[in-house]
């Protein structure tokens, strides 16, 4: 596997921040808050940076940790602060041209007093991050910068999703990060699917998009009477080495309830509905007038991958410990 820089959420979200202020400039203030990974020194770090190319900062940080790190990173004198009192008194000075920066992990009541200060949360942070990928994600071919603008404006994925989603990706090259893009959909609340970039217009995508949403919503609403039916065939079963698999599966299955992944894609899936739907009964025949009747047709072949079928098992009945 082809690496590049290593790159955790706190150092990513520092940098998307940074690019932010950077923009900012003009505002009287900016209030950050509710954004997720936020790190008082990779903050810090990043902010102190922008100091040393000339942009003018008064940083009030409202976190007791982030002292330290201030004076780990050696702020100049008089450009940070702890408290939410020092940003209303250098929104006050008149002579003040620098950028007053508040960051919080949480609504402060005091916090009402800079209401008019510019907001900078998840949703401007996510804008940052979709042009980064789709600009550093756009040599290997057209698909994926346009991947990127769609599932950026998708309110079914949050920002934390996309940062997941990004750093999985950000270490590879070439033909792999378009391989990896369609198999880590998971991490979007997405079934994995090796042909989602097959067609990559902007229609099919969203098509895409839609029919996986749609194949997992169905297995979620998979009912008592359809999981008896597959558990029916899976009893079935006469190999004992896909007997064997089953087991596997569902002790997999049952890390997944516990937090673990579970390797389920778009194709595994759909097989399982498949089945379930071949498995639904048949209205009786006419009776034929003392003919012999027909030989019923041959149960269907088993899913290529028993993960899918297995997964209600779980995650309809309780545990049994």
């Amino acid at each position: 596997m082809t690496t590049t820089t290593s790159l955790d959420a706190k150092s990513l979200v520092a940098q998307l921040l940074s690019e932010a202020l950077r923009q900012a400039q003009g505002q009287p203030g900016v209030l950050v808050r509710d954004v997720p990974h936020l790190d008082p020194d990779a903050i810090l770090s990043q902010l102190a940076e922008l100091i040393e190319q000339d942009i003018d900062l008064r940083i009030a940080y409202l976190d007791d940790e982030a002292r330290a790190s201030a004076e780990r990173t050696s702020l100049p004198e008089g450009a940070f602060s702890s408290r939410v009192e020092d940003a209303e008194q250098w929104r006050n000075m008149r002579d003040l041209s620098a950028l007053i920066v508040v960051i919080t992990r949480v609504d402060a009541a005091k916090l009402t007093s800079l209401e008019d200060f510019a907001s900078v949360g998840p949703g401007q942070l996510r804008r940052f991050l979709v042009d980064r990928a789709a600009t550093e994600f756009s040599e290997p071919n057209e698909v994926l910068p346009r991947w990127w603008t769609i599932i950026g404006a998708d309110e079914q994925i949050s920002f934390s999703d996309l940062i997941d989603y990004y750093l999985t990706l950000h270490p590879l090259a070439g033909a792999e990060i378009r391989d990896q893009a369609a198999l880590q959909i998971n991490r979007l609340g997405l079934l994995p699917d090796p042909a989602f970039f097959d067609g990559p217009s902007e229609k099919q995508l969203r098509k895409r998009i839609e029919d996986n949403r749609s194949l997992a919503l169905r297995l979620a609403n998979f009912s008592e009477e359809d999981r008896q039916k597959v558990d029916k065939a899976l009893r079935a079963e006469s190999d004992p080495t896909r007997r064997t698999e089953l087991q596997q599966r569902l002790r997999d299955l049952q890390t997944y309830r516990r937090g673990g992944e579970l390797g389920l894609t778009a194709a595994d899936a759909q097989q399982l509905l498949n089945i379930r739907s071949a498995l639904k009964p048949k209205p009786a025949p006419p009776p034929n007038d003392g003919e012999q009747d027909e030989p019923p047709p041959p149960p269907p072949p088993p899913p290529r991958n028993l993960t899918a079928l297995a997964i209600e098992n779980l995650l309809q009945e309780p545990d049994s410990e």
